[in-house]
């Protein structure tokens, strides 16, 4: 769904991708489905006990530009260029990325 959403509505724009998961997903089709959507691609890890270590996401994808981030605060504060950030995978992951966006702007 979000890939069909990523090409409908953000053609030709500059994507960064940020993404996180558990050990038991479908971490390599996933992957391969929306990393080439992707400018550039941060792969890092929610902190659940569950979570699959980047290091293991970037063995399984040959992106061009894909960054390894120690957690989600580290990912969000690499600068870019792109027109748009996604973060994905893990809904863990979101959760993270949402508080810790709400609790900068405070």
């Amino acid at each position: 769904a979000l890939a069909s959403y990523v090409q409908r509505f953000y053609a030709n724009r500059r994507i960064r991708l940020i993404y996180g998961a558990m050990r038991d997903k479908a971490v390599a089709e996933i992957s391969g489905i929306l990393f080439p959507l992707a400018e550039e691609a941060i792969v890092t890890a929610p902190h659940q006990a569950r979570a699959l270590a980047p290091e293991t996401l970037r063995e399984i994808s040959d992106h061009p530009n894909l960054t390894i981030a120690a957690d989600i605060e580290a990912a969000l504060a690499i600068p870019t260029d792109a027109d748009v950030t996604f973060v994905t995978g893990s809904l863990f992951l979101v959760a993270e990325a949402r508080a810790a966006i709400i609790f900068s702007k405070r």
